[in-house]
């Protein structure tokens, strides 16, 4: 839906090349959407345009509540056909669309609602494993680093790099 600036320059861009396909071309859209907007002028309708009703006034407070409900019993998981069955069970005479927007803009309130937040690993010195890519002390006159075996640290002969 183009809103009424969006309309204008449409309507202005068909008035000067008489071509819904031009207009449409200079606007940035399709000449479906110039040929409705064009008709709609015709019509006497174009006033009327607007937006949707929002999902909020198409239930009535139970059936939010339920959707709510439901939401965050299933902490977020349910289906929406499986919420819209719920519906029409007490009366709801709307369509499947209509409650899937609802559902999604509930779930999508109960994820940010309960977003698990990661703070970040600060590691304080002495608490976790540290490595040390250097050589390593010398004992007896040795490297410790890789040239001591598996078997040489094993014996406590020799200190076994990380």
């Amino acid at each position: 839906m183009k809103d009424s600036t969006q309309a204008m320059n449409i309507l202005e861009a068909y008035d000067l090349y008489q071509s819904y396909n031009q207009a449409a071309r200079e606007c940035h859209c399709s000449p479906n959407t110039v040929k409705a907007l064009v008709q709609a002028r015709k019509d006497g309708t174009l006033a009327a345009r607007g937006r949707r009703q929002s999902t909020s006034s198409i239930f009535n407070a139970d059936e939010l509540s339920l959707i709510t409900e439901l939401v965050e019993a299933s902490e977020g998981f349910i289906r929406a056909d499986v919420i819209h069955r719920r519906l029409q069970g007490i009366g709801y005479k709307g369509s499947g669309r209509s409650t899937r927007r609802a559902v999604r803009k509930e779930k999508t309130k109960y994820r940010r609602a309960h977003a698990r937040v990661y703070w970040p690993w600060i590691p304080e010195p002495g608490k976790w494993a540290q490595y040390d890519f250097s050589d390593g002390p010398v004992i007896d006159g040795e490297k410790t680093g890789e040239s001591i075996r598996l078997s040489q640290a094993l014996s406590g002969k020799g200190v076994m790099p990380l």
